[in-house]
């Protein structure tokens, strides 16, 4: 008798990334805090919540968007943010359609399809980062778009 090979289950990003943030509050209220303000576009919780964790963490205000709409109204409220960190794949009008959007805000691609950073650059973007993340690569380039 041949019994089925034991059947791996992986993590997707997205588990993985709750996974990392049991025991963190969904929102930290960065409202009162001096640091530079980012806004964080991805409508996957967990990524929203991770890169905005990393942010507040190093001293940064962040808000956060689930999608298109949301981005651009909190993009034109006031303070508008230094920065954009920009999620592709996005179901509605994606970051795709967000790219131009945001004048005199830098962007920052975040994404896990195949693109490179010369793509990015020259679709006019500030920089690039491609998930999944880790800290150091989002303070690095973070602090290099807003000029730290």
């Amino acid at each position: 008798m041949v019994l089925p090979a034991k059947r791996r289950r992986g993590r997707s990003r997205g588990q993985q990334a709750r996974r990392h943030l049991r025991g963190v509050d969904e929102a930290v209220d960065t409202a009162d805090q001096p640091g530079k303000l980012v806004l964080v576009v991805d409508d996957e919780h967990a990524v929203r919540n991770v890169l905005s964790l990393h942010l507040t963490q190093a001293g940064y205000r962040v808000e956060t968007a689930a999608d298109a709409f949301e981005a651009l109204a909190l993009a034109a409220a006031d303070p508008r943010p230094e920065a954009v960190l920009l999620d592709l794949q996005m179901p509605g009008p994606d970051g795709w359609h967000l790219l131009k959007r945001f004048p005199g805000i830098p962007v920052v691609v975040v994404t896990g399809a195949g693109l490179t950073p010369e793509w990015a650059a020259s679709e006019g973007c500030a920089g690039f980062l491609r998930k999944p993340v880790s800290r150091e690569a989002l303070l690095a380039e973070v602090r290099r778009v807003v000029g730290e």
